[in-house]
């Protein structure tokens, strides 16, 4: 009865969202011009580059796994990464696929905790590569970046945040 309740719950959630998103006519006119008038090369593009990036995402998933010594196939890894993908999109707060990821691995292995480390390092890892980004393209576009003063606002807290930590870190 409790499964039953919550992905009641769940369904109301994702129908309650995406009736949010799509119930202003403007704005699903405005979606409607934008896909009928995109070059479909680079629709076609973008959707396989987002499909090499996810199998990548989760490929990296599954090397963390086996390091903790939980031996899944790549469609199992897959799968559980997808579902994790679902959840992220269709649920308020950024968390709720890595909390279902663990929570499946959790019931199917025996290696709990190693299971909970490959998700908690998978963010970790997906943490380092936006500061990475972020770090190298400030560094390569500062002058155009610092000629705004809505993008130059934020130039300033990320060097006040890059010099705390430094200093943090001595």
């Amino acid at each position: 009865m409790k499964k039953i309740i919550l992905t009641i719950i769940q369904l109301a959630v994702t129908v309650g969202l995406l009736y949010w998103v799509y119930h202003d006519p403007k704005k699903l006119g405005e979606m409607r011009h934008a896909l009928t008038h995109a070059r479909w090369e680079w629709l076609v593009a973008g959707i396989f580059s987002y499909v090499v990036v996810e199998i990548a995402a989760a490929f990296r998933w599954g090397i963390l796994l086996r390091v903790q010594g939980i031996n899944l196939s790549f469609s199992r890894v897959t799968g559980l990464f997808l579902i994790g993908m679902f959840y992220n999109q269709f649920l308020p707060g950024g968390t709720g696929g890595d909390i279902i990821k663990s929570y499946l691995l959790w019931k199917e292995t025996d290696r709990k905790a190693g299971g909970l480390l490959a998700v908690v390092f998978d963010r970790f890892i997906g943490l380092v590569a936006l500061v990475a980004t972020t770090a190298t393209l400030v560094s390569l576009r500062f002058d155009l970046l610092a000629q705004t003063h809505e993008t130059r606002r934020y130039l300033w807290i990320l060097i006040f945040c890059r010099t705390n930590f430094r200093d943090a870190k001595s």
